[in-house]
């Protein structure tokens, strides 16, 4: 094992480069083949190289790739847009976190992180307090704005080197509010609007709360959740 390049977050684990580019758009697009656990295919990279096989990765598979498939066609998609916010990818599920500054963006996305791999889940960091987002055929798909890649910050501490993803597709928005929020929302309040797409809402002052409400396990919750729209 090489030697430590900076403090490591307890559960996000140290920095590395982007070993897989999703890009979304015809030939760009080489997203290593997706596996599931204890199947045979393993994802390769473009030299063939078995990924994961030189040093461990996650606890946890990554998960089957979501971004929009290549299909050797132009895709329209819209031009990125940056908003303050963070980003993580949960099992398949891309998660905005959104909030004023110093509402909890950043402590609620390491939170998840550390509590989905404790559950043995695929999770990682994709971007913190900036975000880049595109709608590509339909979709929301959020990457780092360069600067910021792979690393989170840590107030009072400062930025700290991370894994990351390179992209995800958001399938849910989070609301961190600085008032606590009504005890049933309106049916409004349960989507949000980004770059002409809706996507299903959770918002809370509680960051315990919102970590435990998104990281809860049972298929049927997370069901309902996700179809709120």
């Amino acid at each position: 094992m090489g030697p430590s390049h900076g403090p490591v977050i307890p559960g996000l684990g140290e920095s590395r480069e982007p070993g897989i580019h999703d890009r979304v758009s015809g030939r760009e697009q080489h997203v290593a083949q997706s596996w599931i656990p204890g199947s045979a295919a393993r994802p390769r990279n473009d030299g063939g190289e078995v990924l994961g096989s030189g040093r461990a990765r996650d606890q946890a598979a990554p998960p089957t790739s979501a971004l929009p498939a290549a299909s050797g066609k132009s895709e329209p998609r819209s031009t990125p847009r940056t908003v303050h916010a963070s980003c993580v990818l949960l099992d398949e599920i891309g998660i905005l976190i959104r909030g004023a500054s110093g509402a909890g963006k950043s402590r609620l996305a390491r939170r998840l992180v550390a509590g989905a791999r404790a559950q043995g889940r695929f999770a990682r960091l994709v971007a913190d307090d900036r975000v880049a987002l595109a709608c590509c055929s339909g979709r929301i798909v959020a990457r780092p704005v360069a600067p910021l890649s792979g690393l989170v910050e840590v107030r009072g501490v400062g930025l700290l080197p991370t894994r990351a993803e390179a992209a995800a597709l958001v399938r849910l928005v989070v609301d961190c509010l600085e008032v606590r929020p009504d005890r049933l929302p309106a049916a409004g309040e349960r989507a949000a609007d980004l770059l002409g797409v809706r996507l299903p809402r959770v918002a809370g002052l509680d960051l315990a709360e919102l970590e435990s409400i998104l990281l809860d396990s049972e298929r049927d919750f997370r069901d309902a959740l996700m179809t709120r729209v």
